[in-house]
């Protein structure tokens, strides 16, 4: 398992075993080790308590551990290492210090006293963990066993690596992976869910609760009149507070830079920071990367941007990674390894490749925008489903309002926008069907995959996200909206892309905006303030002000994490991939898929080379790989290629 997970750690290896003398019970915990903060050998785990009761093994960072641990009345000597402080925060408080942890992590903690093992994951679910109970037929005696990625579970014999074929089925259908809490693409392995603790007990049972829950938010605060700009100067002190606290490593770090307004007012923010370091440690260098495909005429390049924001910040050099074709076909198999699913669009594999050339340049730590749109509401759906919230309510003055500022400001033309507040606002039933009809245009399925995707779990319902305390009366509609994007349809898979890329090349990945404290904030602020003028992230944008170029400030289109996907396709060499996978299908997606159909629009999106069909023969494609070559090297633990070619087994 630990060869199995080396790209995650690959600065040192420890494990222990221990036999718990009253039960006989055997524990084995493993680690491979990220040296961030503390590299020396005195933050070596497994990690102890001096009494020998608890053990830990952690992946993560407490960003305020040298907090915690003045809290706790810790020495000088553990406050160099957030893994003492977080094993001694437990020895002292519990599973209640979960709650004073700032930061990101998946750890497990085994009690010999009380003869019990704990995981815990942190409230987004930006660190991952997933387990399983094996079968007592295979694994005799065997109560459970974990690791961070699927692939030490599935190399190793512990589970099973048939596939969820409704789950493979959804992807297909919608493009969404990850979005059931806890359920993984493999039929064996589950994901313990953000925020969540888990319990296994000495006769072999598991408990597992939530311990993050947020509560009905009380939006009353505006950002116009008096207060507004007491708001903002609040906002732009916790902003401060968050990404000082992801500054502190004693390893080389560095940010990234696309372009958009998140990563802008993040690098500002951490130039800023970086002027004024820790008191506790110096101040290191931050050096910028950024992916620009200036090869990408078909489908435009976001590069502009990201030098605009060079030449007013004053970045002496900005590290530009310009992936192209040829690195998707080099590099896919690689990323198919580490993300261990498929993924709906090529900006994984260029992420791959700016994490790949950060680890190069010697970066251990990277911080970056991931979470700005879900904090702070930038996606354009918000904008809908706040209208859909108003419409319910029959605040029909305010809605019109709202729609002539969105069309003002966006472009949005009326007729789209009362088709899209009427879809937010359908009952679940209708809207669950209304969303299958329109999804039926992508890639085609077979009956047989009809069939599978019909027993999939109910995209809509009128169940709140287990993220929200209450009952369904306490949250608004747009408010439910805001964390079903946190909890199902947005984040969840955007951390798993970025936690697999980035630790496959030996590097840590921060996202100072999932700082709880700044959801907090948000979530104070009446709905129509953070919306009402027709903008995404108006607290966000205020909060710029002076920081960024005005032009970059007030932009109105929205894009995520670029990559030119239409270009690349098009190119001579993806079409010969693309068209041999599609002419010899592999199991099980020959029979899923409406193969016919399915050559059709591959032969007509050469043909035209247009928008149209895109998604329909990239996702062919990359689940092609994902099976025929993908789930092999997951079923025998075979790394990939490249991998091999750096690491060699001990």
């Amino acid at each position: 398992m630990l060869w199995l997970l080396r790209h995650r750690g690959p600065d040192g290896e420890g494990s222990m075993e221990d036999i718990a003398p009253s039960t006989l019970a055997q524990v084995y915990l493993g680690h491979r080790r990220l040296a961030i903060l503390a590299p020396g050998p005195e933050a070596q785990q497994p990690m102890q308590t001096p009494d020998g009761r608890f053990t830990i093994v952690f992946n993560g960072a407490i960003y305020n551990y040298l907090e915690l641990a003045s809290d706790l009345g810790l020495p000088a000597s553990l406050a160099r290492s957030d893994t003492a402080v977080l094993l001694h925060a437990w020895a002292q408080l519990g599973p209640a210090c979960l709650t004073r942890l700032n930061g990101m992590f998946a750890f497990a903690i085994w009690d010999t006293r009380a003869h019990t093992l704990h995981l815990c994951r942190d409230a987004f679910g930006e660190k991952p963990v997933c387990y399983v109970q094996p079968r007592e037929s295979r694994h005799s005696g065997l109560r459970l066993a974990f690791a961070s990625e699927a692939k030490a579970l599935l190399g190793c014999g512990l589970a099973s690596t048939d596939l969820d074929l409704v789950q493979l089925c959804e992807f297909l259908a919608t493009h969404d992976i990850d979005h059931h809490p806890g359920q993984t693409l493999f039929r064996d392995v589950v994901e313990l869910p953000a925020g969540h603790h888990l319990t296994l007990f000495p006769d072999g049972s598991l408990r597992v609760q939530r311990y993050f829950q947020l509560q009905p938010p009380q939006r009353r605060r505006q950002l116009d009149g008096a207060d507004g700009q007491a708001l903002v100067s609040e906002a732009i002190e916790l902003l401060r507070d968050v990404v000082r606290l992801r500054l502190r490593s004693d390893v080389p770090l560095a940010g990234s830079l696309s372009g958009g307004l998140d990563s802008s007012l993040l690098t500002a923010f951490a130039l800023e920071a970086t002027r004024q370091p820790d008191p506790i440690r110096p101040a290191l260098p931050y050096p910028l990367f950024s992916c620009q495909f200036p090869q990408a005429q078909l489908d435009g390049d976001e590069a502009h941007w990201a030098r605009l924001v060079q030449a007013h910040l004053g970045i002496p050099e900005l590290r530009v990674v310009s992936p192209g074709p040829e690195d998707l076909l080099s590099l896919l198999d690689t990323v198919l390894y580490h993300q261990e699913a498929p993924f709906a669009d090529t900006s994984i594999v260029a992420h791959f490749a700016l994490v790949r050339a950060a680890r190069t340049a010697g970066i251990k730590v990277l911080l970056s925008g991931q979470g700005g749109d879900e904090v702070f509401v930038g996606y354009p759906g918000y904008q809908h489903a706040l209208m859909a919230s108003l419409l319910r309510r029959g605040q029909l003055p305010t809605l019109l309002r709202v729609a002539r500022a969105r069309h003002r400001a966006a472009d949005v033309g009326f007729v789209h926008q009362a088709a899209a507040t009427l879809y937010h606002a359908l009952p679940s039933a209708l809207h669950q069907r209304v969303y299958a009809h329109r999804r039926q245009g992508s890639l085609p399925l077979s009956a047989d995959g009809q069939r599978l995707l019909q027993k999939a779990p109910p995209r809509f319902s009128d169940q709140l996200p287990d993220l929200c305390a209450g009952s369904p009366a306490d949250w608004d509609l747009f408010d439910r909206y805001v964390c079903d994007s946190i909890r199902r349809f947005a984040l969840p898979h955007i951390l798993r892309h970025d936690d697999r890329n980035s630790m496959a090349v030996g590097i840590e990945s921060r996202a100072p905006y999932l700082d709880p404290r700044l959801l907090a904030l948000v979530q104070t602020i009446d709905e129509g303030s953070l919306l009402g003028d027709g903008t995404s992230k108006r607290l966000l944008r205020q909060m710029a002000r002076g920081r960024l170029p005005e032009a970059l400030r007030l932009r109105r289109d929205k894009r995520g994490f670029f990559s030119p996907q239409r270009a690349w396709l098009l190119h001579p060499g993806c079409e010969e991939r693309v068209r041999a996978a599609c002419q010899n299908l592999p199991a099980p997606l020959d029979a899923l898929v409406d193969r016919t159909r399915l050559a059709g629009q591959v032969d007509a999106f050469y043909r035209q080379r247009t928008m149209q069909r895109m998604d329909a023969v990239w996702l062919a494609w990359v689940s092609a790989e994902f099976l025929a070559h993908t789930l092999p090297r997951l079923q025998t633990g075979e790394s990939p290629p490249q991998v091999a070619a750096d690491h060699r087994p001990r």
